[in-house]
């Protein structure tokens, strides 16, 4: 049985429950800058299917129906990119990889990494 997240909760938490870096990253860019209401029902012409595929809008679908989410633009900003970009780093992913997930050109990912020593 999939445990359903609990109501009331921010982007972030969204993310968080979801674990799909794929997912978030289709949101944001189908939805970034504005606030989507989540139906408990969708069918197949809802625009969350169409922008997200049947299968991404059905998980937000059974977690968070009936929720209002403020979409941000981007995943990240300021500080709290850098610190993402560190840490995938950390973790070991190439520099392409670290960019795409942090929303950012590969350049910038090799500007943080030279500037923190790393």
């Amino acid at each position: 049985m999939t445990e359903i997240a609990p109501k009331g909760k921010m982007f972030d938490d969204l993310c968080d429950y979801l674990e799909d870096e794929e997912l978030v990253s289709r949101i944001i860019e189908k939805f970034g800058g504005r606030s989507i209401s989540i139906p408990q029902k969708l069918r197949e012409d809802h625009p969350l299917a169409v922008g997200l595929g049947l299968d991404g809008a059905q998980r937000l679908s059974a977690s968070f129906g009936d929720e209002k989410i403020d979409i941000p633009r981007q995943r990240f900003s300021g500080r709290l990119r850098t610190a993402y970009v560190l840490e995938l780093h950390r973790q070991g992913l190439a520099v392409n990889e670290i960019a795409r997930r942090a929303q950012c050109t590969s350049r910038w990912v090799r500007e943080v990494k030279k500037s923190a020593g790393r």
